[in-house]
């Protein structure tokens, strides 16, 4: 058995749904976030993408090969 335990959630964030292989995470902000996951032939993760719907100005922002810094710098520009 695998357990993956994905920390993805801050206080009074909440998991609207998880469907197949994505978690929809509503955040106690008010953005909301789609976390894709991504497998292999045997059905293991082996990476995520994070679709984001943060408060803002109108712009769209798209960043290739992120990791988790760059996840990490989102949320605290969001925060500001």
């Amino acid at each position: 058995m695998d357990i993956m335990k994905f920390e993805i959630l801050e206080e009074n964030d909440e998991v609207v749904k998880v469907d197949a292989n994505q978690v929809h995470v509503k955040k106690s902000s008010g953005e909301y976030v789609i976390y894709t996951l991504k497998l292999d032939e045997a059905d293991q993760v082996v990476d995520f993408n994070v679709f984001a719907i943060t408060k803002g100005f109108g712009s769209i922002e798209l960043s290739k090969d992120a990791d988790l810094n760059d996840l990490a710098e989102l949320w605290d520009s969001s925060d500001e």
